[in-house]
């Protein structure tokens, strides 16, 4: 079974490298693996977004890199499939230019 979810609920537009807020992470508990479709409309340079997982939301300790995304620049898609993830799931935009990219994900079950 497959079920489709945002990772960011609209195009983002960042200024900086930063992380999505707590608040707003995807809990991927149901799921056993995800795929991810990465979207850039916007970049001057090359931009790297890295996943994030943990066991909790509640603070930044404990987050460890599930998989990453590297983009040649704007108007590029590119596609992640993450397994053996923790709990949560969140992005971590490492790049210092302005960037407007999207993320949407699809969960799979196998049990």
């Amino acid at each position: 079974m497959a079920d489709p979810f945002n990772l960011t609920d609209k195009p983002v537009r960042m200024t900086a490298p930063g992380k999505q807020d707590l608040r707003l992470v995807f809990d991927g508990g149901p799921y056993d693996e995800c795929d991810l479709l990465l979207t850039v409309y916007e970049a001057s340079v090359n931009v790297t977004i890295e996943i994030l997982t943990s066991m909790q939301n509640e603070s930044e300790q404990g987050w460890v890199s599930a998989g990453t995304f590297s983009s040649t620049g704007a108007n590029t898609a590119l596609k992640l499939n993450i397994k053996n993830f923790l709990r949560y799931l969140r992005w971590n935009l490492q790049t210092s230019a302005t960037t407007t990219f999207l993320i949407q994900g699809m969960g799979r079950r196998w049990g």
